[in-house]
């Protein structure tokens, strides 16, 4: 188990069990940073 793990949702840390800015649909995020014209 590393730190962060690349998955295909996006970056993975398993030991708070957060992506990190996914690129699909997660149950648990941290979001970075956000942009209006970026917005889903």
């Amino acid at each position: 188990m590393g730190l962060i793990e690349i998955r295909g949702e996006g970056l993975y840390v398993p030991l708070a069990k957060v992506y990190i800015d996914p690129w699909r649909s997660v149950p648990c995020v941290v979001i970075t940073h956000d942009h209006a014209n970026h917005a889903r």
